[in-house]
C-alpha cells in the first residue's frame, strides 16, 4: 500500500512537471479560473511566461462571490486584470518558504508598488492562508511555477491602516473611545486583530452606561483593550472553543458553526476587513471582560 501511495505521488508531481501554469490549473479544475484569464487576455502569460507562483481560485471560490462582482470583473477588463494579477506572484514559491505574517509582492501595480499578499500560519502551519483565503491544496509544480489552490477569491489589500479604517461612518463610535482613551497611535503598528463595535453595538448598551464608560478613562482602556488581538487572525482560522489572547489580559472564546462566527455573546456581522497592518471583523456587541462591574466608578 505505501509502494502504491508514492507512487501516485510521484505520477501527480510529473504531471505538474510536465504541463503549464494553465495546463496545471485546468488538471486541478479550476476551469473559472482559467476562462477568466483568457477574457483578461493572460493566458499567453501562463502558457509560456514565468515562473509564476499563483494562489488560485477553486471553482467554487468564484462560485460564492457576489453576483455582482463576477458580472462587473466580465465587462471591467482592468478590473479583471488586476484581480488576476493579485493573485500571481513572481518565482516559484513552496509553502515551505512562507511564514506567519510575511508579507508577499503580487504582480498587482499600485502607484509603482506592488499590492502585498499577506501570508499567515495556524495551528502549527496546519492551516495557512493567504490574505484570508485558505491554501487547500499547497505545491503544485508545472514547468513555469508553483500552483497553491485556495478557497477564496483574493481582493487586493487596501491601502487603509486599522485607524483610517476606523473613520468609516458606522465605526464612528468606536472611533470617539479609542480618541478618548488616547491610544490611537498605538494602533499604527501590529499586525492587529479588532473586534470592532458598530455604532448599532454601542447604542443597545445600558442607559448612561457608555457616558459612564467616557467618563472612565480606566475602564474604557480595560474595555477597548479586550477588543485587540496581537497578530492576525482571519476568519478562515475560527474554529470552535477557540481561545484567544486579548491585549487587556483574558481571552475571547470562538464559537462558529460554518455560518456564524460568534466572539464571547457577540456575532460577527461583517468579518475580513483587511488593513494594512491587520484585520478588522465587525461585531453586534460590545465586549465586556470578567469581572467588571457595571457601576458609576467602574463599568
Amino acid at each position: 500500500m505505501q509502494t502504491v501511495c508514492i507512487c501516485l505521488s510521484l505520477l501527480t508531481v510529473a504531471f505538474g512537471q510536465q504541463h503549464n501554469l494553465a495546463d496545471l490549473a485546468q488538471g486541478l479544475g479550476a476551469t473559472t479560473f482559467i476562462e477568466l484569464a483568457t477574457e483578461a487576455g493572460m493566458l499567453d502569460i501562463l502558457t509560456m511566461g514565468g515562473p509564476f507562483t499563483i494562489f488560485c481560485p477553486t471553482n467554487e471560490a468564484f462560485e460564492n462571490l457576489p453576483g455582482d462582482v463576477m458580472e462587473r470583473m466580465k465587462t471591467d477588463k482592468q478590473m479583471l486584470m488586476d484581480m488576476m494579477k493579485y493573485h500571481l506572484t513572481s518565482g516559484m514559491m513552496m509553502s515551505s518558504h512562507f511564514t506567519n505574517e510575511m508579507m508577499v509582492d503580487s504582480m498587482m501595480m499600485m502607484d509603482g508598488m506592488p499590492i502585498g499578499i499577506r501570508m499567515n500560519m495556524y495551528m502549527n502551519g496546519m492551516l495557512m492562508t493567504a490574505n484570508g483565503s485558505p491554501i487547500i491544496k499547497a505545491d503544485q509544480m508545472a514547468t513555469n511555477g508553483m500552483i497553491h489552490m485556495v478557497g477564496r477569491v483574493m481582493f487586493p489589500m487596501p491601502m487603509k491602516s486599522i485607524p483610517e479604517e476606523f473613520m468609516e461612518p458606522e465605526l464612528s463610535y468606536l472611533t470617539t473611545a479609542i480618541k478618548t482613551a488616547g491610544f490611537a497611535s498605538s494602533l499604527t503598528g501590529g499586525p492587529f486583530t479588532i473586534f470592532a463595535p458598530s455604532n448599532d453595538a454601542f447604542m443597545k448598551l445600558p442607559p448612561g452606561e457608555l457616558q459612564m464608560l467616557m467618563a472612565n478613562k480606566t475602564a474604557l482602556t480595560e474595555v477597548l483593550t479586550y477588543h485587540m488581538v496581537d497578530g492576525t487572525f482571519w476568519s478562515a482560522s475560527f474554529h470552535n472553543g477557540m481561545s484567544i489572547p486579548t491585549f487587556e489580559g483574558q481571552n475571547l472564546m470562538i464559537n462558529t458553526d460554518g455560518m456564524k462566527v460568534m466572539v464571547n455573546n457577540a456575532e460577527v456581522m461583517i468579518a475580513d476587513i483587511a488593513c494594512t497592518n491587520g484585520v478588522i471583523h465587525m461585531i453586534n456587541s460590545v465586549l465586556m471582560p470578567h469581572m467588571m462591574y457595571r457601576s458609576p466608578f467602574s463599568i
